[in-house]
């Protein structure tokens, strides 16, 4: 005979029989067992996917189950820094606390440099004494200090310099988050005279938004804006994601 569990629960059963004759054998008892299938549960607290922080960042690595096996937590911490390389961050990881069905690892909170500015990627998997495995992940930012500005060669060259003719200047803004357009003000000033500058207008801006990358912005502002002789000075301000607002000048 065969007999089939397929629910998860704790099961034992007995076996009786006899034959033809009336014999009876020997009741045999089996010891108690358990069926899982179930994977793991994990969830994440102290943050959300896509998530900015400018304050402290604790993430708490959570995980449950009827059966788990709390030694197989792994915990892996990627963060993507301002060149868009991937590094595992020193002393990220915290101690493992287990209790009953559930254990977990609440990360340390980087340290308050610049260097620790970056996207943040937590990979945490378990496993239960079944076997079942779970794995989940979560992406974040930790942007403290805010965005860098970067002047693009024609920009260097007129920087705190005479010039003869107008020319366009590029500066790029990269931040660890997004920034709306509308958070965005460019603003000239012309021999101490300070004016606004319209986006389509006086200035294009271009964006480079790819996920899991630090996000890039190019402001070209128009040759038209230094037509006449004076002194030039370009300043973007802006606000990101995690509410840090930015400033940058250019001078020509």
């Amino acid at each position: 005979a065969t007999i089939e569990f397929t629910e998860d629960g704790t099961y034992s059963f007995e076996i009786a029989y006899s034959d033809k004759a009336g014999n009876e054998a020997e009741v045999v008892k089996t010891e108690s067992f358990s069926m899982d299938k179930t994977e793991p549960e994990i969830s994440f607290e102290g943050v959300e996917d896509k998530g900015a922080y400018k304050e402290d960042v604790t993430p708490v690595i959570v995980c449950r189950d009827e059966n788990l096996d709390a030694s197989t937590l792994k915990v892996q911490v990627d963060m993507v820094n301002q060149n868009n390389s991937t590094i595992q961050p020193e002393e990220a990881l915290g101690e493992i606390k287990s209790s009953g069905d559930m254990c977990m690892m609440t990360l340390n909170n980087p340290e308050y440099v610049r260097e620790n500015d970056g996207i943040y990627i937590i990979t945490a998997s378990v496993m239960d004494l079944a076997g079942n495995e779970q794995e989940e992940t979560i992406c974040y930012s930790v942007n403290r200090f805010g965005s860098i500005y970067t002047l693009q060669e024609e920009a260097k060259r007129v920087a705190g310099n005479y010039v003869k003719g107008s020319q366009a200047i590029s500066i790029v803004e990269t931040n660890a988050d997004e920034i709306s357009a509308e958070d965005v003000k460019v603003k000239l000033t012309k021999n101490g005279q300070v004016s606004e500058l319209t986006q389509g207008e006086d200035y294009i801006r271009e964006e480079n938004l790819d996920d899991g990358s630090w996000k890039q912005y190019t402001y070209t502002i128009s040759e038209d804006n230094f037509v006449d002789d004076g002194v030039y000075m370009v300043s973007i301000s802006s606000k990101d994601k995690a509410g840090n607002y930015n400033e940058n000048a250019a001078g020509e």
